[in-house]
């Protein structure tokens, strides 16, 4: 493990729950030193966007996802005729355009040009009332449990809410300074009410495949966690329903489930009060070692690589990477307190060939055996393939193929049959874990993604050239988790030594 530098040990440091005061300072000075420049110029277009619409237009007006006849939210299980999906989920403009905008205002606070100065007011003031807006809106009430309890499991758009949400309190911090004491409390009551709703629903989906989770018995029962077997890849593992209750889209509700434990434990420096009926952190930290117990392989492999197909044999490397992304905001939110500790957390416990044969109670979440797994060690298993150091294939076929014919499912991230020119960046996701990791191979997977196959895409301190990378369509992987985690090049990288 890494030591934690003496200014990450003072919960003073911390200025919002998802970043420092050093972090802030470097942000501001890469985007004063025209660093970056692609993020930024992003940002820049998106804040205009933002300021450009009227400031009671009700663009940004998210009021929660359409009824059924039953009174109960739409999901994607559901057909929707007539309707589109915006009418389900937060769009990406009442997403990345309002959060881009506060990103904006944070990083030119300190400006002392009078138009910016207008302009951070005046977004300031929007979003202020934005987030009022979502926190007192009716089909936004999270504690209505007839219209939110036991009906996402890990469908949309419960997991884009939850995710959504967990923006939007980074988002409160920009301007948090305009809130009265009572619509601050009206604000955070709010995110701990969905942050209760991602937690239940956490509690009560990872509960059906075991015999008695709550117990620690970690056991799969019969018959819901035992079928079908999917390989992740040619002559590959098979995954059983235990291991994919884990998913990616399942475990997207942890990031919120994760930030309410961290505000919790830091509301005296940031100045709110918060609601203690739930042990958020507790649970956060529980799901997080079970994802490695049971989606993890002591390969390296992970329960996402079921994703590929035959027409995208590295489809399951983008959802490796989701996941990844997804459950690191675990260890993020104790690096912020000075402990790093759990970014290096190892078991060989598992379930259905999850765990290390050697473990002799795989059934126990922390029982260890000669070949443990990790998330360090996942993350590289995905590099290595994309750096063509590990010969894997991404189709579930059985054939006999020649050495050709395998090769054009090779599993490498540069995922399509029909469109090879296309490339993953996904692995982008892993910037902000490699604070804690601090690891060399990560960075120069990130930094050199695709120079083994002859087609680099390069990182370099003045720009951010990976987010060109041709499908990212709605996913924006350059943006974090299904595009709700804005500039990760420009926030995260290169940033191991200050943290």
């Amino acid at each position: 493990m890494n030591s934690i530098p003496l200014s990450l040990q003072n919960s003073e440091n911390r200025v919002a729950t998802d970043y420092t005061a050093g972090m802030l300072t470097e942000w501001k000075r890469r985007v004063d030193k025209g660093e970056f420049l692609e993020d930024w110029q992003r940002i820049v277009t998106r804040k205009n966007n933002f300021l450009r619409q009227p400031a009671t237009s009700e663009k940004y007006q998210y009021k929660g996802p359409h009824l059924t006849d039953k009174n109960t939210p739409l999901t994607n299980s559901i057909p929707v005729t007539g309707k589109s999906k915006t009418n389900v989920e937060p769009t990406l403009w009442q997403r990345a355009e309002v959060y881009e905008a506060a990103l904006w205002s944070l990083l030119k606070a300190d400006t002392k040009n009078p138009v910016e100065e207008a302009q951070v007011r005046e977004i300031n003031r929007r979003i202020k009332d934005l987030l009022l807006f979502y926190a007192t809106t009716p089909g936004l009430r999270f504690s209505d449990q007839n219209r939110w309890d036991g009906k996402f499991h890990d469908l949309s758009p419960g997991y884009i809410i939850s995710l959504w949400v967990h923006q939007l309190e980074d988002v409160f911090h920009v301007c948090k300074h305009l809130f009265s004491s009572e619509e601050k409390e009206i604000f955070i009551n709010w995110v701990f009410s969905a942050a209760a709703f991602s937690y239940h629903l956490l509690r009560q989906d990872l509960s059906k495949p075991f015999k008695n989770r709550s117990q620690g018995n970690y056991e799969p029962v019969k018959p819901i966690a035992y079928g079908p077997p999917i390989s992740l890849h040619y002559a590959g593992e098979n995954t059983y329903a235990g291991n994919r209750f884990y998913n990616n889209r399942r475990l997207a509700h942890l990031p919120l489930v994760a930030k309410a434990g961290a505000m919790q434990a830091n509301q005296k420096s940031l100045g709110i009060t918060i609601p203690a009926t739930i042990d958020f952190r507790k649970e956060a930290e529980q799901i997080y070692k079970e994802a490695i117990a049971f989606a993890l392989y002591p390969t390296g492999e992970c329960v996402e690589m079921e994703r590929n197909d035959d027409d995208k044999p590295s489809q399951g490397m983008g959802y490796s990477f989701i996941f990844f992304d997804a459950i690191a905001w675990v260890p993020y939110y104790r690096l912020l307190e000075g402990d790093d500790s759990l970014y290096f957390y190892q078991t060989s416990a598992g379930i259905l060939g999850s765990e290390d044969p050697t473990c002799k109670t795989p059934y126990q979440l922390d029982s260890m055996g000669k070949n443990p797994k990790s998330l360090l060690k996942a993350i590289k298993y995905q590099f290595e393939c994309m750096s063509l150091a590990k010969e894997v294939y991404g189709t579930r076929k059985t054939e006999n193929y020649t050495s050709a014919q395998k090769e054009l499912f090779r599993y490498d991230g540069s995922g399509q049959l029909q469109k090879p020119e296309w490339l993953s960046g996904h692995f982008l996701m892993t910037l902000q874990a490699n604070l804690g990791f601090k690891s060399a191979a990560i960075r120069q997977g990130c930094e050199h993604p695709y120079e083994a196959q002859g087609r680099a895409k390069v990182i370099t301190n003045k720009q951010s050239d990976t987010v060109a990378y041709a499908g990212s369509g709605a996913y924006r992987p350059s943006e974090g988790i299904f595009g709700l985690e804005s500039c990760l090049i420009l926030k995260y990288y290169g940033m191991e030594a200050l943290i």
